[in-house]
């Protein structure tokens, strides 16, 4: 999850890889919310098989 929050957050380091791959920044913020929900549906018995393919892909 702290994957994700630097994402959002806008990490300056994080900031520079999106743009050198030229993804977008919002495919920055895409990431970011996939890392955070994945992380947190791992926290969740009856979900974790789903935050486990959130943070797998």
């Amino acid at each position: 999850m702290a994957a994700g929050a630097t994402k959002l957050a806008g990490a300056p380091p994080m900031v520079a890889i999106f743009e050198q791959i030229g993804a977008g920044q919002w495919f920055r913020f895409v990431t970011g919310f996939i890392e955070i929900v994945g992380g947190l549906l791992v926290i969740v018995p009856l979900t974790s098989h789903w935050g486990l393919c959130c943070s797998s892909a």
